[in-house]
């Protein structure tokens, strides 16, 4: 087989299995939940006691700040969607906009339970999520209280697994036709 129609060949076998195997497949299922890739992702991480207001509303006095920078207290208009259970009295929250608290921003809190375990209802269980709080505040006094630690690179986005898909399948099928027409031309 001549070197440019096994390239051709090559790139759009490429393009193809991207195309049915990536992760943005409508069949891949739940991408895996990474604890590091949500300490990448979020702008402020606090470890706060939360005090649930009469108007539905909360105000969380922040304990200690984990990433990012906030004053002593947090205050939240009430909705419907807040990423912390009206049962908590403690918790970990990782904001990717620190101004909002709707879990869909995304938010994300972890309970802390007065024995100091991390999220003991299993809500919010990402591999590698500290098992208590000490060992989250272990966590990121190891980090420097930054990003840039001991974290593993996290998976392309989604949305580029389609671009290379297409991009294998329009080079492997521009090669292969390179290889056709250069056949025909002898």
């Amino acid at each position: 087989m001549k070197p440019l129609r096994l390239a051709g060949q090559v790139g759009l076998s490429l393009g193809l299995l991207l195309a049915m195997t990536g992760p943005a497949s409508a069949d891949s299922g739940p991408q895996p939940r990474v604890f590091v890739n949500v300490v990448r992702a979020s702008r402020l991480i606090v470890l706060v006691t939360i005090h649930h207001r009469s108007d539905g509303g909360y105000t969380f006095d922040v304990e200690r700040v984990l990433k990012g920078s906030a004053g002593a207290q947090l205050v939240f208009a009430p909705t419907l969607q807040a990423a912390v259970d009206p049962g908590w009295a403690r918790a970990v929250i990782a904001f990717s906009d620190p101004t909002q608290l709707d879990f869909r921003t995304p938010t994300i809190a972890w309970h802390v339970a007065p024995d100091g375990r991390i999220d003991p209802e299993g809500y919010q269980q990402f591999i590698g999520l500290p098992p208590t709080l000490d060992a989250m505040i272990r966590y990121f006094d190891t980090l420097g209280m930054s990003d840039k630690g001991p974290m593993t690179p996290a998976p392309p986005p989604a949305s580029m697994w389609p671009l290379a898909a297409l991009v294998g399948t329009v080079v492997g099928l521009g090669l292969l036709a390179g290889a056709v027409v250069k056949r025909r031309g002898r």
